[in-house]
């Protein structure tokens, strides 16, 4: 018969592997759903940040071919200057300097034009500005006849007659122009006043160029990066594969418009070829191509494997000292056995915070002890998780998600009646100049310090880091309230940084716009920073001018 002692022992060793395997297997199993949500929210992340880079190429470009547009009308009768030689003289002699400083502002560009309709003016009439990758500065180029184009080669004058078939703006794809020995891909606006055709602007840029952007983008160890048009075929692929691997194009189709429509990188779409699955991210650029993020699967699970492995470790190791000092336990482990099963109840509720008691001085003790360390680290591991996601790594301000909560937490606000609130939008001049010139070490600095400029301004203001090299700031409290003067010292601590800087590259150029949130004209949180985002651009364009900052102040009603 055995004794009560052993049956006490046999009970106690029953519940400490149970209570042990309970945590160990909802700590696994929730650590699987967290790891899979991080891996989800990086590629995301990755692949929306990713996308950022390319299309403020892509918006620069868009701009700048806007205002080469807008620059071209310059009478109210522009029909009749066009056929007048010595008045389209005077208006080409006009747009060559336009057309020259836009293309040299404008990052990527390699190609800038301004061609007039061959049925006012004469077919050769306009202005082309290009270069090439052997000689690097913007030269005048004699401007493609129109009536000497044969058919065969009318592909080649997409750039002239897409825009003008759509009657809007175009982005085309990679194509040969026949004037760049390269493929470039084209944003072409048509110029129409009073209902006619006056000729049409755009800007090329080298494909070769995107490609060299979209080959360096990885994730994990053997993710890789590449371009689809609308129509889902393949622009470009690191491995030059042509066809679309995806053969349910119905799923696909759905989750590539519910993620443009979201637009918070929660979700991830997987798919099988060749028998191996993949993991995919999708972000729509400006130019209607998408920028795919591809990760094999077991990539990503093996690092989530790993984690598991060592979870299993550490409860097998629990379970054995567990059943090694249950031989030395009496009557009084009952009590402490209590304690712990109820500590494991609230930890498969999700209570990570809990702190299990471990009083005795016993064996007991010290397995209340490893538990409070496995939940510990469980819990530094989410805390871990959750820092990486809303976190920026290089200036440890929130991150472009901790924004994106931000964004719907204000919105909700709105809705309720709270609206005080302002914007402001920070984005830092020359930092490509500064990474071609000196290094990305340099240029990282450089972000730092113009980061650091902008915490130390807006104490009291969370700053987020929303791109490359934009920043924004919520402001509330305090930096509400005195908004007004501190755009103006932001300014004035940017001149005396600048006076105290011992090299060029210490210098910080910063392009800054402010909003302040109206209840008679905004609905959200998105017109007030489209406001904000509109002054630092004309801010930008003055800064870059010379004519140093401008401001345009919108003053807080209390």
């Amino acid at each position: 018969m055995r004794s009560i002692q052993t049956k006490i022992i046999v009970f106690i060793m029953m519940v400490i592997m149970l209570c042990t395997g309970i945590i160990g297997g909802i700590g696994m199993i929730h650590l699987k759903t967290v790891s899979e949500q991080n891996s989800a929210q990086i590629m995301n992340l990755s692949c929306r940040e990713e996308g950022n880079r390319l299309d403020h190429i892509f918006h620069s470009i868009e701009q700048s071919v806007k205002i080469i547009s807008q620059n071209t009308i310059q009478s109210m009768e522009m029909e009749e200057v066009l056929k007048s030689d010595s008045l389209r003289e005077l208006l080409i002699n006009d747009l060559r300097p336009i057309v020259l400083a836009a293309a040299g502002s404008t990052q990527g560009a390699v190609a800038v034009y301004v061609h007039f309709n061959p049925e006012i003016a004469p077919a050769d009439s306009g202005v082309f500005y290009s270069k090439t990758t052997t000689n690097p500065h913007f030269h005048e180029q004699p401007v493609t006849d129109l009536s000497e184009v044969e058919e065969d080669d009318l592909s080649s004058m997409d750039w002239y007659y897409k825009p003008i078939e759509k009657g809007k703006e175009v982005w085309l794809e990679p194509y040969d122009n026949g004037k760049i020995d390269e493929p470039v891909i084209s944003y072409v606006v048509p110029i129409y006043q009073n209902n006619v055709l006056l000729g049409v602007a755009g800007m090329d840029v080298l494909f070769s160029d995107i490609e060299k952007r979209v080959s360096g983008i990885t994730s994990y160890k053997e993710g890789m990066a590449y371009l689809i048009n609308a129509e889902n075929e393949i622009v470009y692929h690191p491995e030059e594969e042509t066809q679309f691997p995806i053969d349910n194009l119905e799923a696909w189709d759905e989750f590539h418009i519910k993620a443009k429509r979201q637009g918070k990188g929660e979700e991830i779409f997987e798919y099988k070829e060749d028998g191996k699955e993949y993991k995919v991210a999708c972000y729509e650029m400006e130019n209607e191509m998408s920028l795919l993020l591809v990760v094999p699967t077991d990539v990503i699970d093996a690092e989530n494997n790993k984690l598991i492995g060592d979870m299993l470790v550490s409860v097998v190791v629990i379970i054995v000292i567990s059943i090694l000092l249950s031989v030395l336990i009496s009557q009084g482990i009952i009590r402490p056995l209590k304690e712990l099963t109820k500590a494991s109840k609230e930890i498969a509720d999700g209570n990570l915070r809990i702190t299990i008691p471990s009083g005795t001085h016993d064996e007991v003790g010290e397995l209340a002890i490893s538990l409070q360390q496995t939940v510990d680290c469980l819990r530094v591991y989410m805390d871990r998780i959750s820092d990486l996601a809303y976190t920026d790594a290089l200036t440890s301000v929130k991150s472009k998600t901790a924004y994106n909560e931000e964004v719907r937490r204000i919105n909700h606000n709105v809705q309720n009646g709270f609206h005080q609130f302002g914007v402001i939008v920070f984005d830092l001049n020359g930092l490509k100049e500064i990474n071609d010139t000196f290094g990305h070490d340099v240029g990282d600095m450089y972000i730092k310090n113009a980061c650091k400029l902008i915490c130390t301004t807006y104490k009291h203001s969370p700053v987020y880091r929303v791109g490359g090299d934009e920043f924004a700031a919520v402001l509330s409290g305090q930096d509400l309230l005195n908004s007004e003067s501190l755009i103006y010292r932001f300014y004035e601590r940017m001149q005396e940084s600048n006076s105290k800087a011992k090299r060029v590259e210490d210098e910080i150029s910063v392009a800054a716009g402010m909003a302040i949130f109206n209840e008679e004209s905004d609905t959200g949180f998105q017109s007030v920073y489209k406001r904000a985002d509109e002054k630092m651009y004309r801010n930008k364009a003055s800064m870059k001018s010379g004519n140093g900052p401008i401001f345009e102040i919108e003053k807080f009603k209390v």
